[in-house]
């Protein structure tokens, strides 16, 4: 039996690096995309769109003159892109998906248009509404994330679980914007 270089990588810790040194898709864990998503109201839906964009430029010669930027501030029009390329990849590697990419990407963008046109109501209940159809449009983004996962052997997420300082910046801000939206909301309501 051969012996271990203790100094040296063992060969799983190679497949694992060769694995991961270049992803198709952009890996982060769900309780940090749900964090993220939460506490910023959605707003790092369009970093998460342009991560994935940026990746698919790299890695997919179809889209390398596509603009993340843009395709990332225009999500409601090329998300199906987006979801219906994440589908095609799923279909190739065998991982299984129980929807279509276009299903998912119009419950998302019909949930956001409601969400907006139901929060900027003058009523209470319908901004309660507005905020529970805002929270549904951005389920389809954490099933898609799992299957991202899923497709770049990561199915935790574990490659990008930490929050980095950018991560954090975020949320302080959204916390403070939540905040501030939520005491503007109570004193419109109380007036």
């Amino acid at each position: 039996m051969a012996q271990q270089n203790l100094f040296l990588p063992s060969v799983s810790d190679i497949h694992f690096k060769k694995c991961h040194a270049q992803h198709g898709f952009y890996v982060v864990s769900i309780k940090k995309l749900i964090a993220l998503l939460a506490l910023t109201l959605g707003l790092y839906t369009f970093y998460w769109f342009y991560r994935n964009w940026r990746v698919i430029k790299q890695q997919n010669i179809q889209y390398s003159n596509c603009s993340p930027l843009c395709r990332s501030l225009l999500s409601v029009i090329f998300l199906p892109s987006l979801f219906t390329c994440i589908e095609s990849s799923a279909k190739k590697e065998g991982v299984r998906m129980s929807f279509h990419g276009w299903q998912l990407a119009l419950v998302c963008n019909l949930s956001s248009i409601i969400a907006i046109i139901l929060l900027c109501s003058e009523t209470l209940y319908l901004s309660a509404f507005g905020l529970l159809a805002g929270i549904c449009g951005l389920l389809p983004l954490i099933k898609m994330q799992k299957v991202i996962n899923q497709l770049e052997h990561d199915p935790t997420g574990w490659a990008n679980h930490k929050f980095t300082g950018f991560n954090w910046l975020c949320l302080v801000a959204g916390a403070s914007y939540t905040s501030l939206f939520g005491l503007a909301s109570v004193m419109l309501f109380a007036a």
